[in-house]
């Protein structure tokens, strides 16, 4: 923990503001990513398609519904787009049945069909390679969600339950009333509600700032601390843990930040983003509990959920969070964030990326420090050897590419003892 003066957290907020910006995905990526999302809604809702007597109905979901999306570590990843398809339909009923309506769908389509690949509880776009996202969509149909209203979960969020399909799933085939629930819109409206008069503030003030009416700002538009806070908790994850299994799962450090952030917008006098950010971080195991000795995180829109069910399974996927917790935290409250600005540069690389770090540090290029000084030592050796070229960039090679330096012996402490007379000569 370090010590900090108002405006050196007015500075690290800043900073780090910069660096979740830099790890979200551009304004071109959202509106790509909306176009694809609209066009794809109508092609399921056509009144003259195949679903038209299911009355279909599509809504986002995940990161991209929530605003916590991060671009992937490595540039040649792609990013996903999650969408849910309900359709109006009874029970009892075959999952295939269900799922197989919106594949026949696609597959009516002389471009969709070849972009379509089944997984285990969705159908898959992939876009081409230039987008760099593909699109799961979810099959889905209406729940009876008065279960969730006797749990005490708030009509505006239990009223969006709905059944899924899984090909993983004994009953997959069989006529059944049994299918796998889930709630994503009910989550996705009460993460919103936590920050709603934040994002009304800045919402709010981007409308001014750009002389439009509120209502036109577009949500990709309007971050909160939460959503900030959430998108460098998970990139941060994901320098740290890479491809691992044992990394912490995205709901997790959703449902926890935005518990700890709903407790720290009540009870904190400071709206700084740094201080917002590390109360809201240090708060979240507060929210872990602990029945009968085994952890629960539970799913605020349906309470017999716990999204560390598999923590039971395998201890070390709790062992994992706590470790990453502390790194986080730590890296936050470390003093190389006040230090000189190689240090703090290379302490932001370590734990958010290169290229974010230097996004936010509005650096184009990038060397550690011992690297600086063996490309010196490089550039010293060439232009002494009479080999090197300056380009118009101002960078050292021995590629010919460039001004043609002079040789020169760097010997700094000879040449002052040196008879000017005697090197005219």
């Amino acid at each position: 923990m370090i010590n900090l003066s108002y405006s050196q957290k007015q500075e690290l907020g800043g900073l780090l503001e910069r660096l979740a910006t830099s790890i979200d995905l551009t304004e071109t990526q959202y509106k790509d990513a909306i176009s694809r999302y609209e066009a794809v809604s109508a092609f399921l809702a056509d009144p003259a398609g195949s679903l038209a007597p299911y009355r279909p109905g599509c809504r986002s979901q995940g990161s991209i519904r929530i605003g916590t999306a991060v671009n992937p570590v490595d540039e040649e990843c792609e990013f996903d787009v999650d969408v849910t398809c309900w359709l109006d339909i009874s029970l009892p009923v075959v999952q295939a049945f269900v799922k197989g309506l919106i594949g026949d769908r696609f597959k009516s389509d002389g471009t969709y069909r070849y972009m379509l690949k089944e997984k285990k509880r969705c159908w898959r776009l992939k876009y081409h390679e230039a987008s760099r996202f593909h699109m799961d969509i979810v099959p889905a149909i209406s729940d009876d969600f008065n279960w969730l209203l006797a749990l005490g979960v708030p009509y505006k969020y239990a009223q969006h339950a709905i059944l899924i399909t899984d090909n993983t799933l004994h009953n997959y085939y069989d006529n059944s009333y049994e299918l796998p629930r889930s709630n994503t819109e009910g989550y996705a409206l009460w993460f919103t509600d936590i920050m709603r008069i934040q994002a009304d503030q800045i919402r709010m003030k981007l409308a001014a700032e750009l002389r439009m009416s509120v209502d036109r700002i577009p949500e990709y538009k309007v971050r909160t601390p939460l959503q900030r806070g959430i998108q460098l908790m998970k990139r941060h994850r994901d320098i740290m843990f890479g491809d691992d299994e044992l990394r912490p799962i995205s709901i997790i450090i959703t449902t926890l930040a935005a518990k700890a952030y709903e407790l720290v917008m009540q009870s904190q006098s400071s709206n700084l983003f740094y201080d917002i950010i590390v109360a809201m971080v240090r708060l979240m195991p507060r929210f872990i509990e602990y029945r009968n000795g085994i952890a629960w995180i539970v799913n605020p829109v349906n309470p017999n959920e716990n999204f560390a069910d598999k923590w039971q399974e395998d201890q070390e996927l709790a062992e994992s969070f706590f470790r990453w917790h502390t790194a986080f935290l730590n890296s936050l409250e470390n003093e190389r964030l006040i230090d000189k600005p190689v240090v703090l540069g290379d302490h932001l690389r370590k734990h958010f990326g290169i290229r974010a770090a230097n996004a936010a540090l509005n650096i184009t290029g990038y060397t550690s420090e011992n690297e600086r000084i063996e490309g010196l030592k490089k550039a010293a050796a060439a232009i002494a050897g009479d080999a090197a070229y300056t380009d118009r960039r101002g960078n050292v090679n021995t590629s010919n590419l460039g001004v043609k330096n002079e040789p020169h012996r760097f010997h700094f402490d000879e040449r002052k003892n040196k008879d000017p007379q005697k090197k005219r000569l």
